[in-house]
């Protein structure tokens, strides 16, 4: 029993019990899970369109939003940065933080940042603010952070997440599950549909979307399941050969607009119907609206997608396709310049050098890339480096990611 002891006016052992009460109060704000929001400081970045320079260095890959905002992906938070055209990265304009959930992948569904957790939430917030406008509970089937040092992999290829557009127009997000698909309105979180698997092993399913359509491919064995984006009612695809890739997706397995399979491959039109495209051949295809470019025979060459008429070429002198967007086609050649050319004519458009100061000497080969509305970031890896290895085994350490614009 502890006895008081006076001391000063002031009774001991209330001190040493106010003090025990501190430690327990502040040991379960360390570590109870938690959510913490910090919310936008200062105004929403004014829209700043892409140029043909090089901005900068990135210590991680951002998803651009209405070219205003950069947002990023780590273990444990989605933040967001700006100006979109800021050299570097800076400090956080708005930060979601979850523990101990990990993150799975991040998208852009109409005017909503969402993020997918690890415990199964979907997070919407604001982009001008990062205010959360609602949660969802879909259930998880991928429960580890796959983003590495750059997060590139968590928003450019997120696993079991998607977005897709009603055939009225409206966002959805498509959330994979163990057992289920869910479709959930984009605006409100609402769950519009929920979709099992009519065949095939559920665990290994890929799902990705198309216009007004989400379609899911079984492994084992190969099946392809196709529901109407808005509803969730079972549409109809003609029976595809071997499994199919989707191509042409704007980010990761979203909005793509065509599939290949066993060496055939097929538009998928404004409805979600396919057309057969004799120009569509391989799974590293880069389709854009009618066209797809590739490198073959040391030539970057364009094709109609559906008669698979040639529409022009050029010598590519090594380089590589990075990525494609409506009415261009970016190319990164050997010597490290970005280049963009027409995708309607193949002309060139710009030629950027992508490198750092005080760092020319370092080769380096192109990881993860992404494209939109003419900005263009570049993951820098180690050339030969073990993608299984640690992070300093296949990153170079200082930058990661480079940005430049066309």
């Amino acid at each position: 029993m502890l006895r008081p002891v006076r001391l000063g006016g002031v009774w001991r052992h209330g001190l040493v019990a106010v003090a025990l009460l501190a430690t327990v109060f502040a040991g379960v704000r360390v570590f109870r899970p938690t959510d913490t929001l910090d919310l936008a400081h200062g105004r929403y970045p004014a829209p700043a369109p892409a140029t043909d320079r090089f901005y900068g260095e990135l210590l991680a890959a951002p998803l651009i939003v209405d070219d205003r905002i950069r947002v990023y992906a780590a273990a444990n938070r989605v933040w967001a940065d700006g100006p979109v055209d800021a050299k570097m990265t800076t400090s956080a304009y708005w930060a979601f933080r979850r523990w101990p959930a990990v993150l799975v992948g991040v998208v852009v569904a109409g005017d909503r940042v969402v993020s997918r957790w690890s415990d199964g939430e979907v997070v919407a917030q604001r982009p001008d603010t990062g205010a959360v406008l609602w949660r969802a509970s879909v259930g998880a089937r991928t429960r580890v952070y796959e983003g590495r040092r750059t997060g590139a992999k968590t928003v450019y290829d997120p696993p079991d997440l998607a977005t897709a557009t009603t055939p009225d127009g409206r966002p959805v997000v498509v959330a994979t599950g163990v057992d289920e698909v869910t479709g959930l309105d984009a605006d409100s979180g609402a769950v519009r549909w929920r979709r099992h698997r009519t065949s095939g092993e559920q665990r290994c399913a890929q799902v990705f979307t198309g216009p007004g359509i989400v379609v899911s491919v079984g492994c084992q064995p190969s099946t392809v399941d196709v529901w109407d984006a808005g509803t969730g009612a079972a549409r109809t695809w003609p029976d595809l050969p071997g499994a199919v890739t989707p191509v042409g997706c704007a980010v990761g397995r979203s909005q793509c607009t065509g599939v290949v399979g066993a060496g055939h491959g097929w538009v998928i039109g404004p409805a979600g119907t396919l057309t057969a495209a004799a120009g569509l051949t391989d799974r590293g295809d880069r389709l854009s609206g009618d066209t797809v470019v590739r490198v073959e025979g040391g030539d970057v060459v364009a094709y109609d997608a559906v008669s698979g008429a040639r529409r022009w070429s050029r010598p590519a002198d090594g380089a590589v396709v990075l990525a494609v967007e409506p009415g261009v086609v970016h190319l990164l050649t050997p010597d490290h310049h970005v280049v963009s050319l027409e995708l309607g004519t193949g002309d060139e458009r710009s030629r950027i050098y992508a490198h750092i100061p005080d760092t020319h000497d370092l080769p380096w080969v192109a990881g993860y890339a992404y494209a939109s509305d003419g900005y263009v970031v570049i993951e820098r890896l180690i050339p030969g480096g073990n993608p299984n290895g640690s992070d300093a085994e296949y990153y170079y350490q200082v930058p990661t990611l480079v940005l430049t614009g066309s």
